[in-house]
């Protein structure tokens, strides 16, 4: 939050939603130079990822991966199923209370 307040992301939200490249003038400008500095903000990111996990830390990329890959059937294998079965279960007995 404090990163996101020093970045500005709630500007750069708001600005971006706004349909002003159409415009011209300030409001052109402005709606530019969001979207440039959205850009820059997202290579820079992605760039300094590539540098950590092929030259800096090689070794972090199978760790990653191997949590990444974890975390994903965690949550396909038991965290989408027990919602799916709650939101069945729920609308089950929803239905049942609607017959009389």
């Amino acid at each position: 939050s404090n990163i996101d307040m020093v970045l500005g992301r709630e500007v750069v939200r708001g600005i971006l939603k706004k349909d002003w490249e159409k415009r011209r003038g300030v409001h052109f400008a402005a709606s530019f130079a969001i979207s440039g500095y959205a850009i820059l903000l997202a290579g820079s990111c992605f760039a300094h990822l590539a540098y950590t996990l092929v030259i800096s830390k090689p070794h972090l990329a199978e760790q990653l991966l191997i949590k990444y890959m974890t975390t994903l059937v965690i949550k396909l294998a038991f965290v989408e199923t027990a919602t799916a079965t709650m939101k069945a279960v729920l609308a089950a007995r929803t239905e049942s209370k609607k017959v009389p």
